[in-house]
């Protein structure tokens, strides 16, 4: 009876990992999900600031595998630019958008790069799952206009607390596989009363106080309960009222979290031997890409500029999967496939 149940579950894996359409049928990896979280603007040192009251931020730091001393893109430190590159795990030069204004009707990543660009949106939906962008600043709308079949529930607008509001409602009726969430607040306060004054950190405890209301449906909802993991960074820091000095540290220095049952509380690093531009030198925001990936069960696309960190895996922590182990879901090319290959209608 064992004999017969291995041979049949070795014949479901071959057939999934050799038929596309398989993967776009039906989950392949259950209902885990993957929460990434942009604090617009947000330096390490608010976190770590005696004048400021972070629990949640804190919490997670704790509890997962961190480190306040990643970077942004190696040569962009503002906002739209290294959005892109969270979702798509390429530099800026690489997946072409240096706009960082709201885009013209028409205008999509792929129009501006000149050819197809692919995001984590379209490798969740290729293995069957369920997505979602929230985001708090209206130049967002960019990645609605790039991929509208492979972002399934959205919500862009200036007023954050309804954006999380809506987020969470879905949440309580959606299963989610991948969902990217986006602060404004400290960019904006920073831009107006400058990075670190008491204005700035209040924004930043606000914006904890709502990443809160996001761990509490996590940990409470079953849906969610022991599947989730979050990942926390920012696409820039600040001094005074700006941000867009590649040369400065202070502009380019964020922090990066991977918490969730999953993980091992421990350092971020790098995988320096994986041969990708990305890998070569400190973590930074685009690593959020090819990571949420992974901790679906995707291997992460071999064009892209980054692979996954490397943490300590708390694999007994798990909820039930449907894989056998993290990269059982491959993609099909070695390098992106075109769009016709990627839009799952």
């Amino acid at each position: 009876m064992k004999r017969t149940f291995h041979v049949l579950l070795m014949t479901c894996l071959i057939l999934l990992v050799a038929d596309c359409t398989s993967l776009t049928s039906s989950p392949s990896f259950s209902s885990d999900c993957v929460i990434v979280i942009s604090v617009d603007g947000l330096r390490p040192d608010a976190i770590l600031s005696e004048e400021s009251e972070t629990p949640t931020l804190d919490r997670l730091a704790r509890e997962g595998a961190f480190t306040l001393e990643a970077n942004t893109d190696p040569e962009w430190s503002v906002t739209l630019p290294n959005h892109t590159g969270i979702l798509t795990g390429r530099f800026v030069k690489n997946h072409g958008v240096s706009l960082n204004d709201d885009p013209e009707p028409g205008t999509t990543v792929h129009s501006l790069k000149g050819e197809y660009v692919d995001s984590v949106f379209n490798w969740v939906k290729l293995a069957g799952g369920t997505t979602g962008l929230y985001a708090s600043k209206t130049k967002f709308s960019l990645f609605l206009s790039s991929w509208p079949a492979q972002i399934d529930e959205s919500a862009v607008s200036t007023r954050t607390m309804s954006v999380v509001d809506k987020l969470l409602s879905q949440m309580e009726t959606t299963q989610f596989n991948y969902i990217f969430l986006h602060f404004r607040g400290p960019d904006s306060t920073g831009h107006e009363y400058e990075w670190m004054s008491r204005r700035y950190l209040n924004s930043v405890e606000r914006v904890d106080q709502m990443i809160g209301r996001v761990v509490e449906v996590v940990e409470s909802n079953d849906g969610y309960k022991n599947r989730t993991h979050l990942i926390v960074t920012a696409d820039h820091g600040g001094e005074g009222t700006d941000h867009g000095d590649i040369t400065n540290p202070l502009h380019y220095t964020i922090p990066f979290i991977v918490w969730g049952p999953a993980i091992q509380k421990g350092p971020l690093s790098t995988n320096a031997d994986s041969g990708r531009p990305g890998d070569a030198g400190p973590v930074r925001n685009g690593h959020a890409a090819p990571t949420a990936l992974r901790l679906l069960g995707i291997q992460p696309p071999k064009d892209w500029d980054y692979s996954t960190l490397l943490f300590t895996w708390k694999r007994a922590n798990l909820g039930p999967r449907v894989g056998l182990s993290y990269g059982l879901i491959s993609p099909m090319a070695k390098e992106s496939p075109g769009p016709a290959e990627y839009i799952v209608r």
